[in-house]
């Protein structure tokens, strides 16, 4: 039987019950990072009592932006090194399996999205997120930056981390690159359901928001979506 994936069938729409605007100037990356270069295996493998010296900073709150020169003990000593990005990616050899420090200034407190890939977790500011440890290639982040100087700190993961920074679209948008969808077979009827992150591009909880979908031919469906925090 001919089928055709349900996003050629259905047209889905995310409605904003207000629409929040964006005066923030694009923020690009900057020239040069900061890389400590990877450790042994056991700092970043699977060893259940492994040690890390820069997370145990982190969790203690003593965490503080390194320099060029920098050195952390460990197992063994590292240094922070300057390295050029690439593409987002920085040169650095070590730089795969290795800490990577990003300085982003901002004029404002803005939200821009974080797509980045090949770290385990990145801390915006001190606040954990989630990585993107396989390369999956469709993890976005709305990060919130703060008037003056941001922290990105990207924890070792599998390979150089890569790094983008891009605006948001607007104050709420989906994320098309990671959807859950079921086959539309043609001639027979739908009663089916499609899973699709939405994200929420905004320093305050968003509500009112809906997703309303339609088939060809059929009727309009909408389908509230529950309290979104920041």
């Amino acid at each position: 039987m001919a089928t055709r994936s349900l996003l050629l069938g259905m047209t889905i729409y995310l409605t904003v019950s207000s629409a929040s605007t964006f005066a923030a100037e694009p923020i690009t990356l900057p020239n040069e990072v900061l890389v400590l270069p990877g450790g042994i295996a056991r700092s970043s493998g699977r060893d259940a009592l492994a040690t890390d010296p820069i997370r145990a900073a982190v969790a203690a709150g003593t965490w503080q932006p390194p320099k060029a020169g920098d050195t952390v003990a460990g197992e063994r000593q590292r240094t922070w090194i300057a390295s050029k990005l690439k593409q987002g990616t920085p040169e650095a050899p070590g730089a795969g399996g290795g800490y990577v420090y990003v300085a982003i200034p901002a004029i404002e407190e803005q939200v821009l999205i974080l797509e980045a890939a090949g770290h385990s977790m990145v801390y915006v500011n001190g606040e954990p997120r989630m990585g993107d440890i396989y390369r999956t290639g469709y993890v976005r982040l709305p990060i919130l930056l703060r008037k003056g100087t941001n922290h990105l700190l990207f924890a070792p993961g599998r390979g150089a981390v890569n790094i983008k920074l891009s605006e948001p679209k607007q104050s709420a948008q989906f994320l098309q690159a990671d959807i859950t969808a079921p086959d539309l077979a043609v001639g027979e009827a739908i009663d089916t359901e499609l899973a699709i992150t939405v994200m929420n591009n905004t320093p305050v909880v968003a509500e009112g928001l809906f997703i309303q979908s339609t088939v060809s031919g059929g009727e309009v469906v909408r389908t509230p979506i529950a309290l979104l925090p920041p």
